[in-house]
Order: C-alpha cells, then sequence, then structure tokens
C-alpha cells in the first residue's frame, strides 16, 4: 500500500491531500471520545501535568498531541497555498488546534508554532521582505537553536540570558502547583 501511494500518480501535493483527512477522521473521532466517554478519554492520574490533558484515540497525550500538530501543520499549509477551500482549511486547522492545545502536549504545542511562523514566513512574506527572507529564516532558525540548546541547559550561562522567560514560565507553573497541591491538600515544595 506505501508503495503504491509513493509511486502512483505522484505529485507535489499528494502526500498531505491523502494524509489530511485520515488524520482529521482520528481527531474528531478523539472529540467524540471524549465528550461520549470521558472517563476513558481524558487521562485520569492525580499528577499536576497529566489531570484533565486528553488522550482521546491515542494511548497517551503525546501521541495525540503530535498527531494534533501534524494535522495542524498540514491544514495550515493547505489553507497558505490554497489547495482545499478556505472553509475546509479553518475547520481542520480548528479541530487540529482543539485536540493540540487540549492534549497539553507543550513539545507539540511549541513545535507547532515554530513550524506555523516558519511557513507563515515562507509563503506569505511580503513582497518587500523577500529580498531579506534568507537573513530572516537564518535568525529565526539561530533562534529557535538557542532557544532549544538553553532550554537542555547545553549552553553556559543560558540561566542569565534566559531569566526573564524562564520567571514567566516559572511563574505560571508554580501556579498550577499550588492548584494541585491545593486540590490534594499536599504542601508546597
Amino acid at each position: 500500500m506505501s508503495t503504491a501511494l509513493a509511486l502512483a500518480g505522484w505529485n507535489y501535493t499528494r502526500f498531505q491531500s491523502v494524509l489530511r483527512p485520515p488524520i482529521t477522521v482520528l481527531l474528531l473521532g478523539s472529540i467524540v471520545f471524549v465528550l461520549m466517554a470521558p472517563e476513558m478519554a481524558i487521562e485520569q492520574s492525580s499528577q499536576v501535568e497529566l489531570v484533565g490533558a486528553w488522550h482521546g484515540l491515542t494511548a497517551q497525550k503525546n501521541s495525540l498531541g503530535a498527531l494534533a500538530a501534524t494535522g495542524f501543520i498540514l491544514w495550515w499549509h493547505a489553507w497558505l497555498s490554497k489547495e482545499t477551500p478556505s472553509w475546509m482549511a479553518l475547520l481542520g486547522a480548528a479541530v487540529s488546534a482543539i485536540c493540540l492545545v487540549k492534549s497539553r502536549s507543550s513539545t507539540s504545542i511549541m513545535a507547532t508554532v515554530f513550524a506555523a511562523l516558519m511557513m507563515l514566513m515562507m509563503l506569505r512574506s511580503p513582497a518587500g521582505l523577500r529580498r531579506y527572507l534568507p537573513y530572516l529564516i537564518g535568525i529565526f532558525v539561530v533562534a529557535l537553536l538557542v532557544y532549544s540548546l538553553a532550554v537542555l541547559k547545553l549552553v553556559p550561562g543560558s540561566d542569565l540570558l534566559l531569566s526573564p522567560i524562564t520567571s514567566i514560565t516559572s511563574a505560571s507553573s508554580r501556579g498550577s502547583t499550588r492548584l494541585a497541591s491545593a486540590a490534594t491538600c499536599q504542601p508546597l515544595r
């Protein structure tokens, strides 16, 4: 089957057009599953990062997040390149975005944001900026690389450089820890 897909009638949009419908059906099925049987489709763990996270028809929240991220990127590209009608692309992107946000998979969310911004820069840049687009993309890639290395704590002194960002993110995580500890009557760490 995969060989037939790869060899029969190939054009530059065939992969996306074949992949978008089954991913969207799985995501729609996950939404329906959450609505019909929430105790089976939503994580029931007491861990703070898993409370309320959807996993839908997949085994875990990160799988749903990766599937939703792929769906969003495919529908986003279809809308930007006008491969499908706008209403269809926006509906598919909305279904994907709902599953992406509700899965609470932070890796998938960040990857989707970066990929969507890069795609927007490459496909819909104003005519005046096209001359500088290679430099802007280079800056974007370097910023993404530095951010990734700093998050992994592989850059010496990154704590000082990223302190404004980490203070925002740690404040929000402390807030969720406070909520969770208040709900379970456990002391704060």
